[in-house]
């Protein structure tokens, strides 16, 4: 199950940019810099998905989907309770994850990986009204 974000300003950009290294004309989604790892707000697109970019360097298609999937996080309320507990879920899950301006997470989720208790608390969280949350692949 996944919780839609879209209400929270999730944008077309990201701070991750493709990085020339799989051909001629396409690109894998790594980061310029090792703080930004993650496709934060692109849908559709995930770490380590292979994609083609035109002269521009805009994306125009994703041809080969790497596994992952990212989760986002959107706080709408009482953020430092909020931030600090999911934070600290995040890092027990010891999964990739990285923080914008302390209200929007992003977590890389591996092939095989096991976020079952980081969803349970933003299951319990966008109940009370707390976040908005989605998983895109």
């Amino acid at each position: 199950m996944t919780r839609s974000p879209r209400n929270c300003s999730w944008t077309g950009s990201s701070p991750s940019t493709p990085r020339r290294d799989s051909g001629r004309n396409s690109s894998r989604v790594n980061s310029s810099s090792p703080h930004s790892p993650l496709p934060f707000f692109t849908y559709g697109i995930c770490y380590r998905d292979v994609v083609t970019i035109d002269s521009n360097h805009l994306v125009t298609a994703v041809i080969h989907k790497s596994g992952h999937r990212t989760l986002r996080v959107a706080l709408v309320a009482d953020h430092g309770q909020v931030h600090e507990l999911l934070h600290g879920k995040a890092v027990d899950t010891g999964l990739p994850h990285e923080w914008l301006q302390g209200t929007c997470l992003a977590v890389d989720l591996p092939p095989g990986a096991n976020e079952a208790c980081l969803i349970e608390a933003l299951d319990s969280l966008a109940q009370a009204g707390a976040l908005h949350w989605e998983v895109d692949s």
